[in-house]
């Protein structure tokens, strides 16, 4: 593995919006050059070079980036994690680089993943589990990871350098957003959070401008000021220190228009649903640990 992350070999094993938006995020950042990057996926390897570019390299088989990587993004469904590391052919002729592997598959343990990676070398391999999301591909991602055992033991890359798994990770998702260690314990619960997080936030700017839609303003202008009105409460809430609930009463007059709003999202239960998908996600990650 190589500490210069320029100088390192990426590849992708997956094609999809997420791995698109890490090495799109990752480019942007200038910390890896695109001609270092490699990408095997069976349906989106066409989609994956129009957003990052035609000096990607795009495989159907595993294999070729599997073996030729520095540090491997794992960037599939979980359900085709198995069928995609079966798929690596174990060549005693091939060179095997011992690469650092990155899972950002929801619900899949760092033991699994060791139980499944061809060419462990006996449970040697550096992995890490994050999770992440889509708004790392403007830089406003979050992360979170957990790593093995392995990667706190500290080893010499060929420039003759310590290899820091925590500082490569860090430096890599801290580019797209921010970035935390976390116990893998809670992965599934910041996944239920964070990783389908924003799925629960465009529902709710979908829904916020359907109202104002409803209420005679322009479809364009209600969507525009709905999204603004989630960044910019979102911001004046991190910016002030301040909590949500102190922010809310502020916007709340006695016998006013907000104060009656909140009313009825209370009665229709707003809070109930949020806590409720956070917790359903979770749960459902909990689960594919346990089918994998």
């Amino acid at each position: 593995m190589c500490l210069n992350l320029k100088n390192c070999k990426f590849g992708f094993i997956g094609g999809g919006n997420m791995a698109q938006a890490l090495a799109k995020g990752f480019l942007k950042a200038d910390l890896i050059k695109i001609e270092n990057i490699k990408c095997s996926t069976p349906s989106k390897a066409k989609s994956f070079q129009n957003i990052i570019g035609e000096q990607v390299e795009t495989f159907i088989d595993n294999t070729e980036v599997y073996y030729n990587s520095d540090i491997i993004v794992l960037a599939i469904k979980p359900q085709y994690l198995k069928q995609a590391m079966d798929s690596i052919e174990l060549s005693a002729t091939k060179k095997f680089k011992d690469p650092f592997i990155i899972s950002i598959i929801a619900g899949i343990t760092l033991e699994n993943l060791s139980k499944m990676l061809p060419n462990n070398n006996q449970g040697q391999l550096k992995i890490a589990r994050v999770m992440t999301n889509t708004p790392s591909l403007f830089g406003k991602g979050i992360s979170v990871y957990s790593t093995n055992s392995n990667c706190n033991i500290k080893t010499l890359c060929k420039e003759k350098n310590i290899i820091d798994c925590d500082n490569i990770l860090t430096t890599l998702f801290s580019s797209v957003g921010i970035c935390e260690p976390v116990p893998e314990s809670l992965m599934n619960s910041y996944g239920g959070l964070i990783g389908s997080g924003p799925a629960y936030v465009f529902i709710m700017i979908e829904a916020l401008a359907d109202g104002g839609v409803k209420m005679g303003i322009p479809r364009a202008t209600a969507l525009k000021f709905a999204a603004h009105l989630l960044l910019g409460s979102a911001e004046l809430m991190l910016q002030s220190g301040k909590h949500p609930a102190e922010l809310k009463d502020a916007v709340c007059s006695p016998g006013g228009t907000t104060i009656s709003a909140v009313h009825v999202l209370e009665k229709f239960g707003i809070r109930n649903a949020l806590i409720s998908a956070v917790e359903a996600s979770t749960t459902r990650g909990r689960d594919i640990s346990k089918e994998i």
